[in-house]
C-alpha cells in the first residue's frame, strides 16, 4: 500500500469512527468522497446509469444504517462496494429481468476508432453485440471482470468486495473473460484466434 493510499485509509477510518459516534457531517463527507466509485460499480453491475444512481443512493443509506456493523476488518471503500453489490442483488430480485451492459468495457474488449460515419455506425453496431454477449456471463463472472478491468481493484480487494479468496477471483476473471471470448466468436463479433487479453502482465 502506498503512502498516498496509507494516508486516504487513515483519512477515512478517522470519518469512519467520527460518524459511528453520530457525527451525520462526517458520513456526508464520507458518501461524498466515495460516490463516484459506487456509481461507476453500480454502472458496470447494472448498465443503466438511471438504475446505476438509484443502487449508488440506495447503498449510500444502506451503508448509513450499517454503520455500526462496520469493524475495519476491510477497507471501508471495500466494505461500501460490498453494500453497493448486495444492493444491486437485492434490486435485482425484486425487480422484473434486467439487462446488464458495460459499454466502457465493450469499447476495450473490441477497440475501434471510427474516422467516419460509416465506421461510427459499425462501432455501435459491435459495441451492441459486445454488451449482449456480456449480458450472457454468468454474475459471478462479470462482476468480477468489471471490478478488475473496468473498475482497476487489486485482486485483495476484489476478494473483500465478493467474499471469496483472493484464487477464486482470480479463476473467476479468467473464466470470466474466457467465456466472453467464447461468446464474442460465436456470434461473429471477433475471430477464433485467441487473443493476448489476460492479466499476466498486471501483478496486483
Amino acid at each position: 500500500m502506498g503512502r498516498e493510499r496509507a494516508s486516504a485509509e487513515a483519512h477515512w477510518a478517522a470519518l469512519v469512527n467520527q460518524a459511528q459516534q453520530g457525527d451525520v457531517e462526517a458520513f456526508e463527507r464520507l458518501a461524498k468522497e466515495h460516490y463516484q466509485t459506487v456509481y461507476a460499480f453500480s454502472v458496470g453491475l447494472s448498465g443503466d446509469p438511471t438504475e446505476a444512481a438509484d443502487i449508488a443512493q440506495e447503498s449510500l443509506i444502506k451503508a448509513f444504517r450499517k454503520l455500526g456493523s462496520y469493524r475495519f476488518a476491510a477497507s471501508f471503500r471495500s466494505w461500501l462496494l460490498q453494500v453497493t453489490r448486495n444492493t444491486f442483488r437485492d434490486r435485482m430480485r425484486s425487480h422484473l429481468q434486467q439487462r446488464y451492459k458495460l459499454r466502457r468495457l465493450a469499447e476495450r474488449t473490441v477497440p475501434l476508432s471510427p474516422a467516419n460515419p460509416e465506421q461510427a455506425l459499425a462501432a455501435k453496431q459491435t459495441s451492441a453485440q459486445v454488451e449482449s454477449a456480456l449480458s450472457r456471463l454468468e454474475p459471478q463472472f462479470r462482476e468480477v471482470v468489471v471490478l478488475f478491468d473496468l473498475q482497476g481493484f487489486a485482486y485483495r480487494e476484489i476478494a473483500e468486495i465478493c467474499g471469496v479468496p483472493m484464487g477464486t477471483v482470480k479463476s473467476r476473471l479468467r473464466r470470466g473473460r474466457d467465456g466472453l471470448r467464447r461468446l464474442l466468436v460465436a456470434d461473429g463479433v471477433i475471430g477464433s484466434r485467441r487473443s493476448g487479453d489476460d492479466d499476466s502482465g498486471r501483478s496486483r
